[in-house]
């Protein structure tokens, strides 16, 4: 069962990801070319479920678009956010799965979110199909941390890109404001 701490941080992703989407192709109507999700799917010896997914509305099985289970895909972009009842290492192992050469998974994006009122540990984890994983620690004492960022393209792998996203644009996770985002909604938890 996950916690409102949970819940928010995935939603602020999403939501993140899905308003950079229509800024960087400047039109709010890009909002109806990405779909969001939770669809189980068979990532090699078990089925697992994403906290949340971006999909390309259009995506289709086919090519390099594998099918997860019952004639599902796989999303393009997956975000997991471990709280209370999920380890460092199982977030990492979970992620390791979407990237799977049994997926066609383009980005997995993880975030580990150490509970307890005395810890404000947090761990970002980004994998980019092709490219070294990245793994940041951005909790409180940190280092201004990078943001995780990865090309739109990953999230409209198998289609074709939308008129106004042509270029190079970036979608790109402010971890900062991510931190900030989650601390306040767990000292709210605390308050309760």
């Amino acid at each position: 069962m996950s916690s409102k701490v949970h819940e928010d941080a995935v939603h602020s992703i999403v939501q993140s990801v899905f308003k950079q989407i229509q800024i960087a192709g400047n039109s709010i109507d890009l909002i109806n070319t990405v779909i969001g999700g939770q669809v189980t799917s068979w990532t090699g010896d078990r089925g697992q479920e994403p906290d949340a997914s971006v999909t390309p509305v259009d995506l289709e099985i086919g090519g390099g678009v594998l099918a997860a289970a019952q004639n599902t895909l796989f999303a393009n972009v997956i975000i997991e956010v471990a709280y209370k009842n999920r380890s460092l290492r199982m977030l990492q192992d979970k992620l390791q799965r979407w990237m799977s050469i049994h997926t066609s998974v383009q980005v997995a994006i993880g975030i580990k979110i150490f509970a307890g009122p005395v810890t404000m540990r947090r761990v970002a984890i980004l994998h980019q199909r092709g490219q070294p994983t990245q793994e940041v620690e951005f909790g409180f004492g940190c280092p201004t941390p990078p943001p995780l960022t990865f090309p739109v393209d990953a999230i409209y792998a198998g289609v074709a890109l939308p008129a106004g996203l042509n270029g190079n644009h970036l979608i790109s996770i402010n971890l900062g404001d991510l931190r900030n985002f989650i601390n306040g909604r767990v000292q709210r938890e605390l308050d309760d």
